[in-house]
């Protein structure tokens, strides 16, 4: 049952959230970088939509993203 809870589109944990990020098609429109003093914390930017980020801390369950722009798309990026 879990198992199957699990598998469905609706569901908020998925183990493949981050393959989209690998299958971006516009080059240099993701930036990873690591932060913090301890190194341990992701943080994974979009210049397509610029103000959007994700960030994970490593070895936790602590994850999130958050947004802070205008909502207008960068369509100058593959330039």
């Amino acid at each position: 049952m879990k198992q199957a809870n699990l598998e469905k589109d609706e569901c908020v944990f998925k183990n493949d959230f981050l393959d989209e990020a690998c299958m971006v098609k516009v080059k240099g429109s993701l930036t990873a970088v690591k932060c913090s003093t301890k190194k341990n914390v992701a943080l994974l930017r979009n210049h397509l939509w610029p103000g959007y980020a994700t960030y994970h801390v490593s070895g936790t369950k602590t994850f999130g993203n958050f947004y802070f722009g205008e909502g207008l798309k960068n369509i100058d990026l593959s330039f």
